[in-house]
């Protein structure tokens, strides 16, 4: 059964619904839906107000499941919705803070 937003041209061999994934990276490692996939902190990338971000998803040639990537946005799969990246930090004296990216 395609997905539900899926248009007429998308292949039905392909993935077809997807689900949404928080990805966080905070004081204690890295995480994608809860789940640790690096020792890497926060502390470890050094982020500061003039930081550039650069976001990569992919499939190492080592996994056991390589072959590709589907990232659905909004129009695809069974959720409408769009990507969404968010930064949410602390400046030290100050409320917590959030912006979009």
């Amino acid at each position: 059964m395609p997905g539900v937003l899926n248009p007429d041209w998308w292949p039905p061999h392909l993935n077809q619904y997807g689900v949404i994934k928080l990805i966080r990276i905070n004081q204690h490692g890295s995480f994608i839906g809860g789940c640790r996939i690096s020792e890497v902190t926060i502390n470890d990338i050094g982020l500061n107000y003039k930081s550039h971000i650069t976001l990569r998803l992919s499939v190492s040639d080592q996994s056991k499941n390589k072959g590709g990537l589907t990232i659905f946005g909004k129009g695809f799969g069974n959720l409408s919705q769009d990507l969404l990246v968010r930064v949410l930090y602390h400046v030290h004296g100050e409320d917590t803070c959030s912006g979009f990216l």
